[in-house]
């Protein structure tokens, strides 16, 4: 008998919702997703698992129909332009906590809280678990939190997106023990938006 390749099949759960919704909770483009759908394309196992996790997780499309930005979109947009315009990412960033603060139905929070793209950068994937991680325990606190966010290490050395110069070490008491805890250094202040 011939075993089922887990990485070629589209999950049925997934048809609930359109390749739009999709492509907006997940981060993944529409035409690669159009391609998964039709057998087109290998989707890895990563991949996969986002599509079920938020097919599953938002059957009817709730968060995918008011076009609520998730951590993948910040994963997406870090990685677009994080070179560039940090102090924009931060400001989408501190959107997006807001925004999962937000949020009341169990369901949406995990959807929300979905394991993001990686960026492409080792700090700003800890500066972004360590964000989401944040989120996660004041909406969940009875829950443990999902295992991309425990699983993303400290960077090596002291990070921040932001030059504080000869400020640094009171940036440095600013920051949440959780940003903290990964070797990033970024006051709370940061990450909120007027």
């Amino acid at each position: 008998m011939k075993q089922r390749d887990a990485t070629r099949e589209w999950p049925a759960s997934a048809d609930q919702l359109t390749l739009a919704q999709l492509s907006r909770l997940t981060a993944i483009d529409m035409g690669d997703l159009s391609r998964y759908r039709s057998g087109g394309r290998r989707m890895s196992a990563h991949t996969l698992e986002r599509i079920e996790v938020v097919s599953r997780i938002d059957p009817d499309g709730y968060l995918a129909k008011r076009s609520i930005h998730t951590y993948s979109h910040v994963a997406i947009v870090i990685k677009r332009e994080s070179d560039s315009d940090v102090t924009w990412v931060l400001r989408v960033l501190s959107r997006v906590m807001q925004t999962a603060l937000s949020l009341e139905s169990r369901a949406d929070i995990r959807a929300f809280h979905a394991r993001p793209p990686k960026t492409g950068s080792a700090p700003w994937d800890a500066l972004l678990a360590s964000c989401a991680e944040m989120t996660w325990q004041r909406l969940m606190p009875e829950d443990p939190e999902p295992t991309w966010m425990r699983t993303v290490r400290p960077v090596p050395a002291w990070w921040s997106p932001v030059d504080y110069g000869p400020r640094l070490s009171w940036a440095f008491a600013r920051t949440p023990i959780n940003l903290r805890s990964r070797g990033i250094v970024l006051p709370a202040g940061e990450l909120e938006t007027v």
